[in-house]
């Protein structure tokens, strides 16, 4: 066939694939091309396979982990508030920082331990903190650096002045 000088033959289109489709391949084809991969192929893609879902299986576990330490913690706090407020309830003593922590982490809860406090309980017993604050701790750790470098000073002091002596 020639149009405008330029001649086609049917067998040149047939060989071309039409943009926009994607070439679809029989499934003859698939079937013969499995078969020609080796055992040796299908095992690598098996082991390959096995791999990324290890690995897939490993990277949640170690999400879990993550999750599951922190929810114990969460658990481990609630666990303590509960505890405070039975205290509460039983109409013991219990330390301040340890109401407030209750107060700010479940009002409810606090409200509820103080209306139903035990005001016939003759001997209360008196509790130690549940939690430790974070700033008791830096001031603890501040006053124990500044009584060692005070004692540090006091020995360079006492070092200092019987070498000016012993050398008069």
């Amino acid at each position: 066939m020639t149009i405008n000088n330029v001649s086609f033959s049917s067998a040149s289109f047939n060989g071309l694939k039409m943009e926009g489709k994607p070439a679809e391949i029989p499934e003859e084809e698939k079937i013969q091309q499995e078969e020609k991969t080796s055992p040796l192929q299908k095992l690598q893609e098996k082991r390959r396979a096995d791999l990324e879902y290890a690995k897939m299986e490993l990277q949640n576990q170690r999400e879990n982990e993550k999750n599951g330490s922190t929810q114990g913690a969460m658990m481990r706090d609630y666990g303590k508030l509960l505890k405070i407020a039975m205290r509460i309830m039983n109409g013991d003593y219990v330390p301040l920082s340890d109401k407030k922590k209750l107060a700010e982490a479940m009002p409810d809860l606090y409200k509820q331990a103080e209306m139903m406090k035990r005001t016939d309980n003759d001997d209360p017993k008196k509790y130690k903190k549940e939690f430790e604050d974070e700033e008791e701790q830096d001031v603890q750790e501040l006053v124990t650096e500044g009584v060692a470098n005070q004692a540090a000073e006091m020995v360079d002091a006492m070092t200092s002045s019987s070498q000016s002596s012993s050398e008069e």
